[in-house]
């Protein structure tokens, strides 16, 4: 005698058949919105960078004028990349009182912060010359506001201070230009602060044969490297 027992349960290769099937998917699902997020991010990207590129036009046709002799000679904003924090202080300090009898004085606070990176001043530069003429300001206020940030690494907001005879005069935000990646590791949540390159930022007083016929704009891209195949950039 024949005893038949009915197989209403699945095996254990069923079960593991449909786990890696179901890994996959969802693999295949990860991947596409991946690409599909870094693909919205590289448009953001790009049109964050020609909004930049139209206040620099801007800049140029209003022929900002130079109070420092060494800058006469350009048309854009100054090119401090890679300035250290008194650098930077020094540089804005030159242009708001370049022969030094106005009695101004300019910090960056926190002073001696350890958290924001030299390679920070490019854009914060940028950003500070461009916001100084109405039009380029107006401009800029098509900027998706994720994309300006006035944090350091710390999440600590950066200002500038302006004082005069040591009375504050001005204090308002560092800003800077920052593409739409989160950067790891940064309490921040901002993305890496986007390239300004206009001159040949190592030599000071800075030699005009240096000047690019228009100052470039770069992202490092959805890698967060520069110089490599997915910068976006305005050249």
């Amino acid at each position: 005698m024949n005893n038949k027992r009915n197989k209403n349960g699945v095996t254990l290769v069923e079960i593991l058949t449909v786990v890696a099937i179901v890994g996959i998917l969802a693999s295949l699902v990860v991947a596409i919105a991946t690409r599909l997020d870094n693909k919205a991010k590289e448009q953001l990207a790009g049109n964050t960078i020609g909004i930049i590129t139209d206040a620099l036009e801007q800049f140029a046709d209003y022929e900002y004028s130079y109070n420092n002799v060494n800058y006469s000679e350009f048309k854009f904003p100054l090119d401090c990349n890679d300035f250290t924090q008194s650098q930077l202080e020094a540089a804005l300090l030159s242009e708001l009182d370049p022969l030094g009898t106005l009695g101004v004085s300019v910090s960056i606070l926190p002073a001696g912060n350890l958290n924001r990176r030299n390679e920070y001043s490019g854009s914060e530069i940028l950003y500070f010359f461009l916001s100084r003429v109405p039009a380029c300001r107006k401009t800029l206020e098509r900027i998706d506001s994720s994309l300006i940030t006035d944090e350091d690494d710390g999440g600590n907001q950066m200002t500038i201070e302006i004082r005069v005879n040591d009375i504050v005069k001005t204090n308002y935000p560092l800003k800077r230009f920052v593409d739409p990646w989160l950067e790891r590791g940064k309490k921040s949540k901002t993305g890496r602060t986007l390239r300004y390159d206009y001159y040949d930022e190592f030599l000071f007083p800075p030699n005009p044969d240096t000047r690019r016929a228009f100052p470039v704009i770069t992202s490092a891209g959805p890698d967060g490297e520069f110089d490599t195949l997915d910068d976006i950039t305005s050249r």
